[in-house]
């Protein structure tokens, strides 16, 4: 037995007058006993969310970028790849190109940066094409062909590749289909898939009344509205031409979805009609104050609410002279 564990022993199965001091005892062991879990705890969580974030940082790019000043493309690319693979601790290389780019469809449009990319050589530095989870990036890396020319009957825009859009900027556009922008919108084949129609911000206790035509009549589907906080407010399944009345609860965003409501369906396109009051302020909602949390270093952390759909997170520094917004949630 070893030194530690005998002196251990012997101090708490010695026989003591008073009982107090070995309930002190036990309390003191127990104590410690929590303390240490505890902070083993809070380490492992930190750790495991560093490694995580960094997964996560890393794996969506390269770990270096050189970038051109002027900008004007890359020169003789094939062989500053070889140049760049012979420097030491250099284990892969790929070429890539930035432009700043408008993305539209219909009466939606956004600013983005596109990224050119060869599958090939981005695959070895990034994990970026393996976290496409709807739809696949397969058809990228077959190799586009020269446009055609101008005054040809056939489509040019099928020469080139398609583009992988992120979620967010999908939804703005008003659809999160990664065949939307290609379909203009349609429903997709033998799917029941949810597809993003728009979003609106109407008064509350306003009537709101949605219009929707699909281009088939025999094809069965479903209008949903859901609210800012992701609750379902109301719905309408049916055939052919569908209209949806309904007042909404509170002025928040609210997020028109529609899907199939069997898998074995062909693709169409619903146009869908929008008729609503919008409220006659932004910030309906008296501003509010909750989620008041003491941090380690003598900080504090709240959320303050500044009207629908607009909150902030505040930390403060450890002399409360400073006031940082740490996270802003908008709908």
């Amino acid at each position: 037995m070893k030194f530690e564990l005998f002196v251990a022993s012997r101090y708490l199965r010695a026989k003591r007058r008073q009982a107090v001091i070995g309930v002190i005892t036990a309390i003191s062991v127990i104590g410690v006993a929590a303390g240490v879990a505890s902070l083993i705890i809070a380490l492992a969580i930190n750790n495991g969310f560093r490694q995580d974030l960094q997964q996560r940082l890393l794996g969506s790019t390269a770990h270096v970028d050189l970038m051109r000043v002027q900008a004007d493309g890359i020169r003789n690319w094939p062989e500053l790849l070889a140049r760049m693979q012979q420097q030491p601790h250099v284990r892969a290389v790929s070429p890539a190109l930035y432009e700043q780019v408008l993305i539209s469809r219909g009466a939606r449009a956004t600013g983005a940066v596109l990224k050119g990319i060869l599958p090939q050589y981005e695959n070895q530095v990034s994990e970026l094409l393996k976290d496409v989870t709807f739809g696949s990036a397969a058809s990228l890396e077959s190799a586009p062909t020269a446009p055609n020319p101008a005054g040809s009957n056939s489509n040019a825009k099928e020469a080139y590749p398609p583009i992988v859009l992120g979620k967010e900027m999908a939804d703005d556009l008003g659809d999160s289909h990664p065949n939307s922008l290609g379909q203009g919108g349609a429903l997709p084949v033998n799917s029941t898939a949810m597809r993003v129609v728009g979003k609106i911000f109407p008064a509350a206790a306003r009537t709101v009344t949605l219009n929707a035509h699909p281009q088939f009549l025999t094809n069965r589907y479903e209008l949903l509205v859901w609210g800012n906080t992701g609750a379902q407010i109301t719905n309408v399944v049916g055939f052919g031409n569908l209209t949806l009345t309904y007042a909404p609860p509170a002025a928040e965003y609210e997020t028109i979805n529609i899907h199939y409501t069997e898998p074995t369906n062909v693709s169409q396109r619903v146009w869908v009609k929008v008729n609503y009051t919008a409220p006659t302020t932004l910030k309906p909602i008296p501003p509010s104050f909750a989620g008041l949390k003491w941090l380690t270093n003598r900080r504090i952390q709240f959320t303050l609410n500044g009207g629908t759909g607009l909150s902030y997170i505040v930390q403060t520094s450890p002399d409360l002279a400073t006031w940082n917004v740490v996270m802003t949630n908008t709908a």
